[in-house]
């Protein structure tokens, strides 16, 4: 979807890919949801940035960042509840089902509008051994 619509895909890893504490379908399902928020967001031309980075504090954070219009101001108040949508199609579930993951296992979400450049979703997840939920 991204290369057909002339959107770029930049990935950035800090070190080594430390495990965490979530199932990989339930990631899989978190960062693709994410990531199709923001290819959808953009429409064509654009750029989403993905960087996984270790907190140090036996957390992994990742974070997606794109160049669409970001957030609309109506909407950001209800982002995590179900069926709140911005967009002529679509359902409004992928936010509130990717929160639901990440309070089930620990990890937090974070979105915020960048002024003049888009989006940025922070995720954090828990690395084995810590205390998840």
């Amino acid at each position: 979807q991204a290369r057909a619509r002339g959107i770029s895909l930049d990935f950035r890893c800090d070190g080594a890919s430390p495990r965490v504490y979530i199932k990989k379908a339930e990631l899989c399902q978190v960062v693709n949801s994410l990531i199709a928020n923001s290819l959808e967001a953009i429409g064509r031309s654009g750029e989403v940035t993905i960087r996984r980075q270790d907190s140090g504090a036996d957390r992994v954070v990742l974070t997606i960042e794109d160049n669409g219009p970001g957030i609309a101001p109506d909407i950001a108040p209800r982002l995590f509840q179900s069926c709140a949508t911005g967009k002529s199609a679509g359902l409004g579930v992928g936010l509130a089902l990717t929160k639901r993951i990440l309070d089930r296992c620990g990890g937090t979400i974070e979105l915020v509008n960048r002024r003049l450049r888009g989006a940025r979703v922070t995720l954090s997840f828990p690395t084995p051994g810590v205390n998840a939920k």
